[in-house]
């Protein structure tokens, strides 16, 4: 079917490669150019859309067109547009739908006419390596290819171009990285794996400080338990968890009713000997006076002397009961509780829930914590990390340093040399073993500070290589099977 020519082709030209110079530049990025590129052919040739469909070995790939929103590369116009584009570069000619057999998708079936025109390696004409994909959903009178044929000489020289620099920028990255190494020779490449090897093995053998990561709990230096002097009744507790008392303030008050009942037993025969006492002093005066009138018989000094004996053992008893009553008074006094030091209270939840039950001798009721002898921190070293602590503490002069924070309070840290290692292994809540590091802590914190709070931290236990460090994991574990 011919076409009439048309009389605007010279100025179609014209002002397509005006528009082509101006809206593209060669140190544009290759996609912009391939969009620009669809909008200026869509606009000289009057097509709804133009699509550039660049040949990426085996596959197509739509990289631009005319309209916005683009293609999505997962849709199935994109595999038709990718579909049509194999074809093309498979015959090297243009293709128009209605001559192929290629099936549209049901969502492409509105377009009226759809042309497909090759794009030629710059390099070669045999060569194609992309495609072109003009499409029209409404009719018009001139057909694509005649619209096409006053620019084409244009629009295939500004297609290659942009082709090219497609195709450059895919390879350029990948012959960056192996232009060098595939055109060195052997000696070249060996020296630089062993220059890489030298270096990393440098690399490891860097010594640099040692640390052990730790976890532990904030004690009191110094505390004092509070025990129950004897068994009985919890009545109150005069102090709560966290409290600061005084010395001699009150802290608990108990009740026995044992001891009740020895004290008023032994105020009962005290009073019963000191009545006997006075009875026996009130008939020897008695007997005084009326031997004073009366002559003295033999009955009269045997009376008498018994009542002396028995009132040397009264006085005895009266003694010995008058010491008992104080001790037991002294015990009773016992039975209130009160602080041996100025301190703070550590107190267990379940300790402060016994108040009104019946507890123990000897039972722990409390903790008093000196408020002048600081803290310390108690750390549950691993086992596996006992030998180089001790290394360091036999080698070296002064105690490692730790760095310690707060779980809870991160920019509260603090800097301290250990102090004392148990020489036990015990196990931990979590059942792992581990042995008690004390590290006193010589620097104030703050007074809202909780006992028992967790503190976590390092040890520096001297320095190693930095290859021991990243691959200690590996090195204890062929350690421990004796390697």
């Amino acid at each position: 079917m011919s076409h009439p020519p048309d009389p605007n082709a010279d100025r179609l030209s014209e002002r397509f490669e005006l528009a082509w110079l101006r809206g593209t530049d060669a140190l544009a990025d290759p996609i912009v150019r391939a969009q620009s590129l669809c909008g200026e052919i869509s606009r000289v040739v009057a097509a709804d859309r133009v699509s550039f469909v660049v040949k990426h070995g085996p596959t197509s790939q739509v990289v631009a067109t005319s309209t916005t929103p683009a293609i999505d590369p997962r849709s199935s116009e994109a595999g038709w547009l990718r579909q049509l584009a194999d074809e093309v570069c498979r015959t090297g000619t243009d293709v128009q739908v209605e001559r192929q057999s290629i099936e549209m998708p049901s969502d492409l079936t509105d377009a009226t006419e759809t042309l497909a025109i090759p794009v030629t390696d710059r390099d070669s004409i045999d060569n194609i390596e992309a495609a072109i994909v003009l499409q029209r959903y409404t009719s018009k009178p001139n057909s694509l290819a005649a619209s096409l044929a006053s620019t084409r000489r244009e629009i295939d020289v500004a297609a290659t171009e942009v082709a090219s620099a497609l195709r450059q920028r895919a390879a350029k990255s990948e012959r960056r990285a192996t232009a060098w190494w595939r055109h060195a020779p052997n000696w070249k490449r060996l020296a630089v794996v062993a220059g890489i090897g030298i270096g990393f093995a440098l690399l490891l053998s860097i010594p640099v400080p040692f640390r052990l990561s730790v976890e532990g709990r904030l004690e009191p230096a110094k505390s004092f338990g509070v025990f129950a002097p004897a068994a009985g009744t919890l009545v109150e507790m005069h102090a709560s968890d966290g409290d600061v008392v005084a010395q001699g303030a009150a802290l608990a008050e108990l009740r026995s009713v044992e001891i009740d009942l020895q004290q008023e037993r032994l105020v009962g025969e005290l009073a019963a000997a000191e009545t006997e006492l006075a009875t026996l002093r009130l008939r020897q005066s008695d007997s005084a006076a009326a031997e004073s009138t009366h002559a003295s018989s033999m009955g009269h000094s045997q009376d008498a002397a018994q009542s002396r004996s028995r009132q040397m053992v009264l006085r005895s008893r009266i003694h010995s009961l008058q010491a008992q009553a104080d001790l037991m008074s002294e015990v009773r006094e016992s039975l209130t509780i009160r602080a041996s030091i100025d301190g703070r209270i550590i107190l267990r939840d379940e300790q402060s829930e016994l108040v009104g039950q019946t507890i123990s001798q000897s039972q722990w009721l409390m903790q008093l914590a000196d408020l002048t002898a600081g803290y310390a921190a108690i750390i549950d070293l691993p086992e596996n990390d006992d030998a180089y602590l001790r290394r360091v503490l036999n080698t070296e002069q002064a105690n490692p340093i730790s760095d310690l924070r707060l779980l809870a309070s991160p920019d509260v840290q603090f800097s301290c040399r250990v102090g004392r290692v148990a020489d036990t292994v015990q196990l931990n809540e979590r059942g792992k073993a581990v042995i008690e590091v004390i590290i006193p802590i010589d620097v104030p914190l703050p007074d809202d500070v909780h006992v028992g709070a967790t503190v976590v931290g390092t040890i520096e236990v001297g320095r190693r290589s930095l290859g021991f460090i990243w691959f200690r994991p590996f090195i204890e574990f062929l350690r421990s099977y004796g390697w």
